[in-house]
Parts: structure tokens; sequence; C-alpha cells
């Protein structure tokens, strides 16, 4: 019964053309890259590089990509899948890498679920603690925003 519900859906969208320009499936709305400068940065797997050590090894800069994906989404409601990878190096290499994403179900202007995660890799650090890992689920209102 879902099935065919589902497939009468679509057989709108893509048969009716006023409905399937405003119809988006596995779209890219945002790609983005950032490059900054570490101006301090302190982090217990790394002592040696934290800014007042006396160790050449200094925290020097951060590259990111952005990359934000309508999943399936009917004008400005839908699925979406919005994405944060980060990378951090000293002056002799890359760090610390990090995937920010979050997913969530537009399902009214004001309103939506969503899923969000933050998992920071440390790269080669041997420690017995886990690595930083974050996970929320909620839901988002917007009680006022200017237009």
């Amino acid at each position: 019964m879902f099935k065919n519900l589902f497939n009468m859906v679509l057989m709108l969208f893509f048969t009716s053309p006023a409905l399937a320009s405003n119809f988006r499936l596995l779209e890219l709305d945002t790609f983005a890259m950032e490059f900054s400068e570490i101006g301090d940065l302190r982090d217990p797997y790394y002592p040696y590089a934290s800014p007042r050590s006396d160790s050449r090894e200094k925290w020097r800069g951060t590259v990111a990509t952005e990359f934000n994906l309508a999943l399936l989404a009917y004008k400005n409601y839908g699925l979406f899948f919005d994405n944060r990878i980060a990378g951090d190096g000293t002056n002799k290499q890359f760090r610390t890498v990090s995937w920010e994403w979050t997913t969530r179900l537009q399902l009214f202007p004001s309103l939506y679920l969503f899923h969000y995660h933050l998992s920071e890799h440390i790269l080669e650090a041997a420690s017995p603690h886990s690595f930083p890992l974050r996970n929320r689920f909620g839901v988002h209102i917007t009680m006022y925003e200017r237009k």
C-alpha cells in the first residue's frame, strides 16, 4: 500500500511541470571551502604543541569544507543533510579531523526535527580515552526571524 502511494506521489511530481520544477532529489545546495589560522588551541592529546610549549611544533591552521544537500525536498520542505569536515594541523602535519553534520526534516518554515553529530578524530595519538563524540536528536522551533 505504501509503495503504491509513494509511486503515485513520485508520478505526480514528475508529470506535473509546476510541481516538478520545485521538487529536488539529491541536489547540492551549498559548497564552500574555509582556510584559517589557529590563534590559540590547547589540546590534551598534544600538550607538546600548546601555545605555551617550548617545543618546535606549533598549531598552524585549519582547512574545512562545507557541503549541504537536499536529499528529498519540495520547495524549502523535506530532508536535508548539512556537513562540515575540518582538519587542524601543526607546522609538522595534520593532527585532528572532525566531521560535523545535521540531518533535518523541515516540516514548516519555523519547525524542523534534527539529528546532530560531531566526531573529532585525533591522528597519531595513543590515549586510553575515547575521542570526542556528540549525537543529539531534537526539535528546532524558530520563535522570531527578521525577514
